[in-house]
C-alpha cells in the first residue's frame, strides 16, 4: 500500500501487483505447511489406530415394513367390527 495520491481519493492507493505477489508466496507456504500437517496428522492417526486396534463400526440394519399402496389409507377413519349381538 503506498501512501500517495490524490486528497480526494482518500489518499491510499492499492499496488495490484505487490498484492498478488505477496498472495501466491503466502498461498504457496500455505499449501506446503498445511500439506505437511496433514501427512503428520494422518501419520498420528495411524500409529493411534495401531496401539489402540483401530476403531469398529457397526451399523445395524432395521426392518422396514411395507406401506399399503394406498396413501390415503392412514388418514381414513378406522370404525370398530360390528357387534354380531346387536343385529
Amino acid at each position: 500500500m503506498s501512501s500517495g495520491g490524490s486528497p480526494s481519493s482518500g489518499g491510499n492507493e492499492f499496488d495490484g501487483g505487490a498484492v498478488f505477489d505477496a498472495a501466491w508466496v503466502i498461498g504457496l507456504f500455505l499449501a506446503v505447511g498445511l500439506t505437511g500437517f496433514f501427512v503428520l496428522v494422518a501419520t498420528v492417526f495411524n500409529l493411534v489406530s495401531d496401539i489402540v486396534g483401530g476403531v469398529r463400526l457397526s451399523v445395524l440394519e432395521e426392518e422396514v415394513s411395507e406401506r399399503s399402496a394406498d396413501p390415503v389409507q392412514r388418514f381414513r377413519r378406522r370404525r370398530p367390527p360390528a357387534d354380531p349381538r346387536r343385529g
